[in-house]
C-alpha cells in the first residue's frame, strides 16, 4: 500500500516486479552483508554458507598478496565478472568460493542497500540463475531469491540449520559441523515432528546433550 504521510511508518508492500522472499532480500540483512557502496557477493554468500544453510567451515582465506591471488583479484570489472574469475577451474581460490559465491549470486537483483535493480554496477543485465554444483543444493538451478528460499525449505537445509543453531543456543557453544551424530538425531526428530517452532524448542530442550553435564545429570 501507498505511504499516505511522511511523519511515520506505514505497512507497505514490495512491488511485484520486485521478487522478494524473506529475510535474504530484506534491506537491512542486504546492507549489513555489502560493502559500503558495492554489494559482497564474498560477504554475503559467507552468511548464507555459514549461518542459513549451516555448512562446515571452510578453510581460512590464502595468502592474498601473492602474484597468483594478486592476478585473479585483478580480474573482473564487477561483482559477478569477479566471480567467474574466482570460481574458475583450477583457480586457487576456486574451491572455497564455488561452495560460497553462489548463494549470492542469485541475490544480484538487489543492491548494496537492498534496492532493486536490474542491470549491475557496470551496466549489464542481471542474471541471478545459478547451476549448484557443490553443498546441499546442488545439482539445482536456481533462478533468483524466491527460488532460492523455495530450495532450501524443500530440501530441508533451512529446517537442519535452525536445529544446528537452537541447539547452539542450547548449549551456549557453537556447533559448526552439521553432521554430528548428536544433531543428526534431533534433525531427523525435528523431520517427523510437525515442524513448529514449538516442536523445535522441546526437542531441542529434551535433547540428551543438553540436559546432561560430566559428572551427573541435571
Amino acid at each position: 500500500m501507498p505511504l499516505t504521510s511522511t511523519s511515520g511508518f506505514a505497512a507497505a508492500t514490495w512491488p511485484l516486479t520486485q521478487p522478494r522472499a524473506g529475510i535474504l532480500t530484506q534491506p537491512s540483512f542486504l546492507w549489513a552483508a555489502s560493502d559500503p557502496a558495492a554489494n559482497s557477493i564474498v560477504k554475503r554468500g559467507k552468511f548464507i554458507h555459514d549461518d542459513v544453510v549451516c555448512q562446515d567451515p571452510l578453510p581460512p582465506p590464502i595468502d592474498l598478496t601473492t602474484p597468483t591471488a594478486l592476478a585473479v583479484i585483478a580480474m573482473g570489472d564487477s561483482e559477478i565478472t569477479k566471480s567467474d574469475a574466482r570460481m574458475s577451474p583450477g583457480v586457487v581460490c576456486s574451491g572455497c568460493h564455488a561452495q560460497m559465491d553462489p548463494y549470492s549470486r542469485v541475490l544480484q537483483n538487489f543492491g548494496p542497500i537492498g534496492n532493486y535493480r536490474t542491470v549491475d554496477e557496470a551496466g549489464r543485465p542481471v542474471v541471478p540463475v545459478v547451476t549448484f554444483k557443490v553443498g546441499p543444493l546442488a545439482p539445482m538451478m536456481v533462478n533468483g531469491a524466491p527460488e532460492l528460499a523455495q530450495a532450501v525449505v524443500s530440501t530441508k537445509v533451512l529446517a537442519g540449520c535452525a536445529v544446528q543453531k537452537m541447539s547452539s543456543y542450547a548449549i551456549g557453544s557453537t556447533i559448526r559441523l552439521y553432521n554430528t551424530c548428536e544433531i543428526q538425531t534431533l534433525r531427523t526428530q525435528f523431520d517427523q515432528s510437525d515442524g513448529s517452532m514449538a516442536s523445535l524448542l522441546t526437542q531441542v530442550a529434551l535433547a540428551p546433550f543438553v540436559r546432561a553435564r560430566s559428572g551427573g545429570t541435571l
